[in-house]
């Protein structure tokens, strides 16, 4: 049981965080650490077998100064060694003079590191004359043929190599070298931490303004920007976070504006339900068919605003449903055009149709396409005034369709024609809500047309007015297929 509940105690214990400074401080310091440690113990290994390297190349020096000395002295005393084994003295007066220099007051290098206790002489047949004798233990020496002018081998030259620096002055100049090499280390250790705190602070100090603009922004502070002024990828972030930002900005004005429009909408009609109602009650206003109309007129614009919210929030969600099929554009239209006539008439508009003479077939939903065209009809029929002229033609350019509905006045400004297709905006006056309608039949009608892959775009009529302008990708022809059923 106790176990058990040291066990509870571990698994509960604090998580330490460390922040993104601290680990970024910390990578950059361990590999400068890690550096610097390796570089310090190469230079150090590097100078102790450099500088053993360095005593046995001198003292190879000191051994080849000896060739031509001995060579001299073995042939003035008869071409034999017997005069050295009987007297060791010239063997040590030949090792001082050879490398000798008057103007020198210290002796050679290598006789200050024990290279003459080192050096021994061996005749021509390998004995040992005088000098150092061959050690195994000592490694494999390094040997020097002495000959004669007429290439006599007389003897050789034994040279003991250095395995590690031994004496006094040896081992202080290593350590010498090696306190330096590690100090230097160490300085640069400390310059590597103050370059990491540095790198790590320029490094974080833009990443931390984006996250507190992130922070601001996540809190509905939408007019959180962050600049920067940089090229590389942080400043890149900060662009985009500021095209996330003024995104979110619009999406929320739309929003709000989206809120204020629907209330509007549903508060108008239900304000004239309430006022007919409360006239029927009070006997202000008799209940006849008329006042019926009215009512009945009301709930259908309450009705329609509810469908049309309802079918935009499908498709903005990507839930309408769209069932493509190849269909003839040019019968749809024509059937549209025959069910139109009459309304067109009692309006009084004048409606002109320019549709090719056969067939054209697009990959798409029957249904969304008159709903798409309709709503386009309607808002002409809507919104034109009496004695005008409505034109609608099609023709078919680079692998795609163009449907063309103009109108006459009155017409839009450049400026509000590009929020034609926004919800519930209207241009002017002239086209408002007393003309009828929701205010998102063009928005619908842009959702249709995006999702078939094509544009929708409003611009000036020749006729005064509205000109919209829808384009189609073309489906594939079928020349064994029907003419349109409608």
């Amino acid at each position: 049981m106790r176990r058990w509940s040291s066990l509870r105690s571990i698994c509960h214990l604090p998580v330490i965080r460390i922040n993104l400074g601290a680990k970024l401080f910390t990578a950059i310091f361990a590999t400068s650490v890690a550096s610097v440690i390796a570089m310090g113990a190469i230079a150090s290994y590097n100078l102790s077998t450099g500088f053993v390297g360095y005593l046995n190349q001198q003292a190879l020096a000191r051994t080849k100064a000896l060739e031509k000395p001995l060579i001299r002295a073995y042939e003035s005393d008869g071409g034999s060694w017997r005069f050295m084994r009987n007297d060791p003295r010239r063997w040590f007066d030949i090792l001082r003079t050879s490398t000798f220099d008057p103007s020198r007051h210290a002796p050679p290098a290598a006789d200050l590191l024990g290279a003459n206790l080192r050096i021994g002489l061996f005749d021509a047949s390998g004995r040992h004359v005088i000098g150092a004798p061959r050690d195994p233990e000592q490694g494999e020496p390094r040997w020097l043929a002495l000959k004669r002018a007429n290439g006599q081998l007389i003897g050789w030259l034994m040279l003991t190599p250095i395995q590690k620096a031994t004496s006094q002055a040896d081992v202080q100049f290593q350590r010498r070298q090696s306190t330096a090499i590690w100090l230097f280390a160490g300085i640069a250790l400390m310059l590597s931490a103050l370059l990491a705190w540095l790198l790590a602070r320029t490094l974080l100090t833009p990443i931390r303004r984006i996250a507190d603009a992130t922070h601001r922004l996540a809190a509905g502070y939408y007019d959180a920007r962050v600049t920067l002024g940089r090229g590389d990828e942080i400043g890149r972030l900060a662009l985009d976070f500021n095209h996330l930002a003024d995104t979110l900005a619009r999406n929320e004005a739309m929003r709000r504006r989206m809120m204020a429009d629907i209330s509007h909408e549903l508060r108008t009609p239900l304000s004239v339900l309430r006022g007919e109602l409360e006239a029927l009650e009070d006997g202000v206003r008799p209940f006849t068919p008329e006042a019926t109309r009215s009512l009945t007129s009301e709930i259908g614009l309450l009705s329609q605003l509810v469908d049309d919210l309802y079918e935009l929030s499908l498709s903005d969600a990507g839930a309408l449903a769209y069932r493509k099929t190849e269909i003839d554009v040019t019968a749809l239209l024509g059937d549209l055009e025959e069910s139109h006539r009459g309304r067109f008439a009692q309006a009084d508009l004048c409606i002109h149709w320019e549709l090719p003479e056969t067939p054209v077939w697009l990959l798409a939903d029957e249904d969304r396409l008159i709903q798409l065209f309709q709503n386009l009809l309607e808002n002409s029929l809507r919104y034109t005034n009496a004695g005008g002229e409505v034109r609608v033609r099609m023709q078919t350019a680079d692998g795609s369709i163009e449907v063309w509905l103009e109108d006459s006045a009155p017409g839009v400004d450049a400026g509000e024609r590009e929020r034609m297709f926004e919800r519930f905006y209207r241009a002017d006056v002239s086209r408002s809500r007393a003309s009828g309608g929701s205010g998102l039949g063009l928005a619908i009608c842009r959702n249709i047309v995006e999702a078939h892959g094509g544009t929708i775009v409003a611009r000036a009529s020749e006729l005064g007015g509205v000109g919209v302008c829808v384009t189609l990708p073309l489906g594939a022809p079928r020349a064994s297929r029907g003419a349109y059923a409608g």
